[in-house]
C-alpha cells in the first residue's frame, strides 16, 4: 500500500504563509527524500537538499530528476560537517526532522 503523505501539499501553503521562498536560494536541512524542497523549487532560483542517509539523498535526487526540477541538488552528509560559504542561502529549512 502507497503511503501519501501530505497529498494537497498542504505543508508548502503553510509554509509560504510564514516566509517568502520566490526567487530564494533555499537549504533544506534534514531533507530526507526531498519532498518538501521539491515542491518549493516550482518558484525558487534553488534548493540543496542535505541528509546524512545516502540511499535518501538518492531518491530525492531521483525524484527531482523524474519531476524535472533541474533546480534541486542533493548532498549525503551531516548537516555539522556542511561547510558552505556565508550567505550562500536566503532560506534555511529544517522540518520533520527530529
Amino acid at each position: 500500500m502507497t503511503r501519501l503523505v501530505d497529498p494537497q501539499a498542504r505543508e508548502v501553503e503553510t509554509l509560504t504563509a510564514l516566509a517568502a521562498f520566490t526567487g530564494r536560494d533555499i537549504l533544506e536541512l534534514g531533507c530526507g527524500d526531498g519532498r518538501t524542497g521539491r515542491r518549493l523549487s516550482a518558484t525558487a532560483s534553488s534548493v540543496l537538499g542535505v541528509d546524512p542517509d545516502p540511499a535518501l539523498i538518492a531518491r530525492a535526487a531521483a525524484a527531482a530528476r523524474d519531476a524535472g526540477r533541474t533546480n534541486c541538488r542533493y548532498l549525503a552528509t551531516d548537516t555539522l560537517d556542511l561547510d558552505l560559504p556565508p550567505e550562500s542561502v536566503d532560506v534555511a529549512l529544517f522540518s520533520r526532522s527530529l
